[in-house]
C-alpha cells in the first residue's frame, strides 16, 4: 500500500536549491508519465 500512497518522482523527491534540476527533473518525469499512459493504452505496460 505504501508504494501507491507515497510519491517517488524524482522531482518531488529532490531536496537540493537549485532550480533548473528541479524543472529539468518534472520535465523529464512529465515525459516519462505521458509514455507510460501511451504504453498502458496499448497493453504494453501494466
Amino acid at each position: 500500500m505504501n508504494l501507491v500512497t507515497k510519491d517517488y518522482f524524482y522531482s518531488n523527491l529532490y531536496k537540493g536549491n537549485d532550480p533548473a534540476s528541479k524543472k529539468y527533473l518534472d520535465q523529464n518525469s512529465k515525459f516519462i508519465r505521458e509514455a507510460l499512459k501511451t504504453f498502458k493504452e496499448y497493453d504494453l505496460a501494466w
